[in-house]
């Protein structure tokens, strides 16, 4: 975090999935050549890495002249790991904190939970995030193998799913089936947020209505149907493993805010890191002067430039990204339509926003940065709804305006003004 504002940690995150054998020279090759032009291009790999950033393959090793033998390895592995799922049966129950004579036993319960999240449920969620990363990129490679081949199946693919290219073709093929999760029912439980952030409310709110999972087409591509199988089961392996994670998350929530009453910090004990949280107990006033610094650095946190998509330094003018709406799921007919947003239309504007679909929802519009491999998407799947991904500028325009009105012909959609 620089002045409030979060980068990404290419580095970190290129050596946690740096398979053994590879270098640190390599690795900064990785970064440089590959990670950092694509992140420049499209900025939405910022928000989901696993489309496409990583190296993780032989076939990409080579393209950067690396020895392509350790990701031989590493993706023999990772398969073997896909094949060797085992898939969670029950929904995790709501753990409610006690509690505790002092802050000093409060503090000893936080730093057991946190044991807990890092040797178990966290552990486990990053193992099957990291095997579905691997297994929809094996998907995306094999699909853009058909396309470079020049395999007639490729146009087949393309027609039968409504696709434009090989990515969105990827991404209506493995979201045509929906994702199963678990479905809490009508009880409360802690609600499954996308977010990591500790500080989110986690209560589950009973659901509007139950989903049902739709089976997908089927594929022609017998290679191709083998490995779409494989990614799904990995995406439903993931999404309820972060269940157990997110059980534990809501319980450290609560032992984190109990330490806030506890010590009169209240809420701003958010203000700290977690490998803060002692000073609470230990050094107060530390914790204090902690919090009262980063008060003050979110106030002038627009003083700092975006050291990534900074302003170009050949003509000094602020480069734009944003790009016009975009069909990315479901189909809609060519035409002219209104939408009154809340009674036939729901618009969602964060990655993280859990979300209940009525039945009356004719379209659903979502920030741009909603992309195939994000949770929300994954719910999004769900519903048999249309959805437009909208530039982030327009969100808040069609909120206050109410009613939508939109016109689509072919792939092009446009928003219709009075």
């Amino acid at each position: 975090m620089l002045g409030g504002k979060v980068y990404y940690n290419f580095a970190a995150d290129a050596l946690q999935f740096r398979p053994k054998g590879i270098g640190l020279d390599e690795i900064v090759k990785v970064i440089n050549e590959h990670y950092i032009p694509i992140a420049k291009k499209d900025p939405m790999v910022l928000n989901y890495p696993e489309l496409s950033l990583y190296v993780q393959f032989p076939e990409q090793a080579e393209e950067l002249n690396l020895d392509p033998e350790p990701y031989k390895k590493l993706a023999e592995r990772l398969r073997q790991a896909a094949r060797s799922i085992v898939m969670p049966s029950s929904v995790p129950e709501k753990e409610n904190v006690t509690e505790f004579e002092s802050a000093d036993e409060c503090l000893r319960a936080i730093k057991v939970q946190l044991d807990r999240i890092r040797e178990k449920s966290a552990k486990e969620y990053v193992k099957a995030a990291r095997i579905t990363i691997f297994d929809l990129e094996d998907v995306r490679l094999y699909i853009e193998g058909l396309e470079k081949s020049g395999n007639p199946g490729f146009a087949a693919l393309l027609s039968e799913f409504g696709a434009k290219n090989a990515e969105d073709l990827r991404a209506k093929i493995i979201y045509d089936e929906s994702i199963p999760s678990f479905e809490p029912g009508d009880e409360e439980r802690f609600k499954y947020l996308g977010s990591f952030e500790i500080s989110l409310e986690r209560s589950f709110a009973p659901a509007s209505r139950s989903r049902s999972f739709k089976k997908g087409r089927e594929i022609a591509d017998g290679v191709l149907e083998e490995k779409v199988a494989v990614s799904r089961r990995a995406l439903e392996y993931r999404e309820k493993v972060k269940f157990e994670l997110f059980r534990d998350y809501d319980t450290l929530k609560q032992l984190i805010e109990t330490l806030g009453r506890m010590t009169g910090l209240g809420m701003d004990i958010y203000m700290l890191e977690i490998n803060e949280i002692g000073m609470t107990v230990h050094e107060p006033l530390l914790a204090d002067y902690r919090i009262s610094f980063r008060k003050q650095l979110k106030e002038i946190s627009g003083m700092f430039s975006d050291p990534i998509f900074e302003d170009d330094l050949k003509n000094g003018v602020r480069r734009n990204y944003e790009g016009a709406p975009e069909l990315i799921f479901g189909s809609l007919p060519d035409g002219e339509y209104a939408f009154k947003i809340g009674e036939n239309a729901l618009l969602v504007n964060a990655v993280d926003q859990t979300l209940n679909v009525d039945s009356g929802i004719k379209l659903i519009f979502v920030s741009s940065n909603i992309r195939p491999g994000s949770h929300l998407f994954t719910v999004l799947s769900d519903y048999a709804t249309p959805v437009i991904a909208l530039p982030s500028g327009m969100l808040d325009p069609l909120r206050e305006a109410g009613t939508v009105k939109i016109s689509k012909k072919g792939d092009n959609i446009e928003l219709l003004r009075d």
